[in-house]
C-alpha cells in the first residue's frame, strides 16, 4: 500500500509484503485502518499514521493493533466520527466459528473492548460494518435486526425487534453515521420496503413499498447527499437488471436515474413462482420455481434443482435473474434450454446437517411437481462448493435425480479434515457441522462423507474441479474413483489454471463449463435415456 501524489506521480510506501484486504481513512484524515488477511485465523488490523508530506520517511509501526480478528470478508471495520475508535463485529471466516460480538479498539491506548460479551444474540454480518450514533456514543449493528450497542456499558437494545427483519440502514459514503432526518433513520427491509425509525421512541413508519423490486442499499450500493436531503441506491427485479434510483427522505416519488442495459429487457429470463412446503417438524419452507415460457400443465418440462444446504434463496426472488449469475445457476442458462430451475431455501441443523438433506429438499421438489408444470420423471440437481457437497450427499440418499452436477465439492470429510485448507473449524463448528474433532466423533465423519456411501448411488454424476481450488482436487478424485470402481456413471473434469468459483474463470473456460453442464443434463433428461 502506498500514497501517490496525483500531480507528480511520486509514491511513498506504507506497507509492503502484506495480503491487504481493505483500508479506510479516519474522519480526521490522519490515520488509515488496514485489514490484512492471515488465512483461516482471520484478519490482522493495522492503524498507520498518514504522512503529511510525501518526502517524509514512513514512521508507521508494522505490528498489528489487533491480531486474528474473524471478520468474514475483512471489509467491515469502521471508524468512529471522532477518530478515536475502530469497531467491528466478529463473523466466521474459513469455517472457524465466530460469536457475532461487537468490539471497539481505542487507537491511542490499543485497549480492545467486547461490548456485547454478556449478550447471547449473534450480531455479525459479513458485508455491513457497524455504524455510529453520536461522536462515539454507540454502535449500530445490522444483521436482520438493528441493534444499538452503547459504549458506556448500558444495555444493548434491539431497535427493530417488533417490526420484522431489516436489511440496511442508509448512511453517507463518507463515514459511518446513519442518515437521520428529523430524528429518524431510513431503513430498508428484505421485502423491499422503506421505513423510518424514530431514535426517540423507536416507532416505525412505512414510507414506500415495492413488492416486485429488490432494493440494494448496503455498502457499495448506496450514498446520501445530506446537504440536499437525497439518496441514491440500486434497484432491480428478477426481470430488470440493476439500475440507480434516487429519492428524497419521504420516498413519495422515487425515480429511476439510469438504464444501463436496455437490451436485456427483450430477453425472457423465466417466470418465477413461489413454492411452499412443510417439514416433518411443522416448519414452513419456501423456494422459487423459475419456468421457461413453454412450461404448462399440458407441457411439463424437466427441472433442475440448485442446492446449497443452509442457504435461503428466497431473499433473492426479486433480484435480477433471481440473484444468480453465469458463474452460478443462472436461470437464463436453463430456461433458454427448456428447463425449469428450482431455487429452494434449505434450512438444516447445525450438528450433522447432512442427515437432513433429503428430508428438507424432497418435499420441496414434490411441491414444485405439484404445479404440474414440471416433469416428475426428469429431475436433475446441481450445486457448487458446499452446494456441490450437498449434491454428493443427496445422491447417496435418494435415487429421484436422473442427473447430477457437483462442482468444487467435498466428498470425504475425513481426508479433508486431515489435509484440506479449509481449517478444522469448518468441519467441527462450521458448515460440515460435525460438532467436534474427528477423534471424538469418528462415526459422524463417516456418516457425513459421501465416499463411504457410494454403493447407494444410481444417479449419473458430473464432477467439476479447478486445479487451483482451495478445496483439494483429491476430493473430487475420491468420488470419481469410488463410483468408477462401482461401475457407476461418472465423469470428472479438471480445469487448468482455475480456482474455486467459475465466475473467476476465463470466458473460454466458463463457456466450456456451461456447454458440458447443459449437455450432461440434455443427455439424461431429454434423450432416450430418460425412458
Amino acid at each position: 500500500m502506498a500514497i501517490a501524489d496525483t500531480k507528480t506521480g511520486k509514491t511513498l510506501p506504507l506497507m509492503k509484503g502484506y495480503n491487504i484486504r481493505n483500508f479506510d481513512i479516519d474522519p480526521n484524515g490522519e490515520r488509515v485502518a488496514i485489514t490484512v488477511d492471515v488465512g483461516t485465523q482471520g484478519y490482522d488490523l493495522y492503524v498507520l499514521p498518514l504522512p503529511k508530506e510525501l518526502h517524509e520517511a514512513s514512521s508507521a509501526e508494522t505490528e498489528p493493533l489487533v491480531r486474528a480478528i474473524p471478520l468474514g470478508d475483512g471489509i467491515t471495520v469502521s471508524w468512529s466520527p471522532d477518530s478515536k475508535y475502530v469497531a467491528w463485529v466478529t463473523v466466521s471466516k474459513g469455517g472457524e466459528f465466530a460469536s457475532g460480538k461487537a468490539y471497539v479498539v481505542n487507537v491511542e491506548t490499543s485497549m480492545v473492548r467486547n461490548l456485547t460479551d454478556s449478550l447471547d444474540d449473534y450480531l455479525g454480518n459479513p458485508y455491513r460494518p457497524p455504524l455510529w450514533i453520536g461522536e462515539s456514543d454507540a454502535l449500530l449493528c445490522v444483521n436482520g435486526y438493528v441493534w444499538k450497542v452503547p459504549l458506556n456499558g448500558d444495555a444493548v437494545q434491539n431497535l427493530t425487534e417488533n417490526f420484522g427483519s431489516f436489511a440496511n440502514v442508509f448512511y453517507p459514503g463518507e463515514g459511518y453515521t446513519p442518515w437521520t432526518v428529523d430524528g429518524t433513520m431510513i431503513l430498508t427491509t428484505y421485502d423491499d420496503g422503506f421505513y423510518c425509525l424514530s431514535l426517540t421512541d423507536n416507532t416505525m413508519t412505512l414510507l414506500h413499498k415495492d413488492e416486485h423490486r429488490n432494493v440494494q442499499a448496503g455498502r457499495f450500493r448506496q450514498d446520501v447527499a445530506e446537504e440536499t436531503g437525497e439518496c441514491v441506491y440500486v434497484v432491480e427485479s428478477n426481470q430488470e437488471p440493476p439500475n440507480i434510483w434516487m429519492s428524497d427522505a419521504t420516498f413519495e416519488s422515487p425515480r429511476q436515474i439510469t438504464d444501463i442495459n436496455p437490451h436485456l429487457k427483450a430477453i425472457d429470463f423465466g417466470t418465477g413462482e413461489l413454492i411452499e412446503w412443510t417439514l416433518e417438524d411443522g416448519r414452513k419452507v419456501k423456494g422459487a420455481l423459475v419456468l421457461p415460457p413453454e412450461a404448462s400443465e399440458e407441457n411439463p418440462v424437466p427441472m433442475i434443482v440448485s442446492v446449497y444446504a443452509g442457504s435461503f434463496r428466497l431473499h433473492s426472488f426479486n433480484r435480477f435473474a433471481f440473484g444468480e449469475n453465469v458463474g452460478g445457476a443462472h436461470p437464463g442458462m436453463f430456461v433458454s434450454r427448456g428447463y425449469a430451475l428450482f431455487l429452494p431455501d434449505f434450512p438444516v441443523p447445525k450438528i450433522e446437517p447432512s442427515k437432513q438433506f433429503a428430508n428438507v429438499i424432497l418435499p420441496g421438489i414434490d411441491a414444485a411437481i405439484g404445479t404440474k408444470k414440471v416433469d416428475a420423471e426428469r429431475l436433475g440437481v446441481i450445486g457448487h462448493s458446499f452446494g456441490g457437497y450437498t449434491v454428493n450427499v443427496l445422491i447417496t440418499q435418494t435415487t429421484r435425480f436422473k442427473a447430477a452436477v457437483a462442482s468444487a465439492a467435498m466428498g470425504n470429510l475425513i481426508s479433508g479434515y486431515l489435509g484440506s485448507g479449509l481449517g478444522t473449524g469448518w468441519y467441527e463448528t462450521g458448515q460440515a457441522g460435525m460438532g467436534g474433532p474427528l477423534w471424538e466423533f469418528p462415526q459422524r465423519y463417516i456418516d457425513g462423507s459421501p465416499v463411504f456411501h457410494l454403493d447407494k448411488v444410481e444417479t449419473p454424476l458430473l464432477l467439476i474441479h479447478g486445479d487451483q481450488d482451495f478445496i483439494p482436487f483429491e476430493q473430487a478424485q475420491e468420488m470419481f474413483i469410488g463410483l468408477a470402481n462401482l461401475e457407476k456413471e461418472v465423469v470428472l473434469l479438471k480445469y487448468k489454471e482455475a480456482d474455486h468459483w467459475q465466475g473467476f474463470w476465463s470466458n473460454e473456460k466458463l463457456a466450456d463449463y456451461w456447454e458440458r453442464v447443459l449437455n450432461w443434463f440434455d443427455e439424461y433428461l431429454k434423450s432416450e435415456k430418460t425412458n
